[in-house]
């Protein structure tokens, strides 16, 4: 069995862009865990939907 989740938060208004760092609007945290496997993994995406949209996982 595979399993998901996910969460999202603004720091203030969505429509403005952050002058100096990528974390301060709109970054999604996604945990992704197999259980079958005993393996976990998180995902880190910032301005998803966007031109400037990047991801990270670990």
């Amino acid at each position: 069995m595979t399993s998901s989740g996910n969460f999202h938060y603004f720091n203030g208004p969505p429509t403005k862009t952050p002058p100096h760092h990528r974390f301060d609007k709109g970054s999604y945290v996604y945990l992704f865990e197999n259980a079958n496997e005993r393996r976990a993994r998180i995902e880190i995406a910032n301005n998803v939907g966007t031109d400037d949209q990047d991801a990270f996982e670990g």
